[in-house]
């Protein structure tokens, strides 16, 4: 399977499961949202590195390592402040359908690119 398909069978998981935390509040859908995310998370983590060092050119590879963690830990930092003030005006579910259609609006997009990049692998 291609990388590039992982990416998006990952991110369908991740908009499925966390969209279920909006609408089903019993504890074993709790579980079976986590369930679901986890394997999009699993999928995802094996398959952005690949994704990453094939369309880098080999001479920046360098430089990507050394600059994605920075750019990753600013979306660790931003993320949870930009949630927390929404949190303040709408509710949990509000913010888990959020979460969700982020997610799948992400995954449409690395679709839409695998359809327009010849050089995925």
């Amino acid at each position: 399977m291609k990388v590039i398909r992982r990416i998006v069978y990952g991110g369908i998981l991740y908009a499925f499961g966390f969209g279920m935390l909006s609408m089903l509040n019993t504890l074993v859908f709790f579980f079976v949202s986590a369930f679901i995310f986890t394997l999009g998370e699993i999928i995802l983590s094996i398959s952005v590195t690949p994704f990453i060092v094939n369309h880098t050119p080999a001479s920046h590879r360098g430089r990507m390592n050394a600059v994605l963690p920075m750019i990753m830990g600013l979306g660790h930092t931003l993320g949870p402040l930009g949630m927390g003030t929404l949190l303040k005006t709408f509710t949990i579910e509000n913010g888990w359908v959020l979460v969700g259609i982020v997610a799948g609006i992400s995954s449409f997009f690395m679709l839409w690119l695998e359809k327009y990049d010849h050089r995925m692998a």
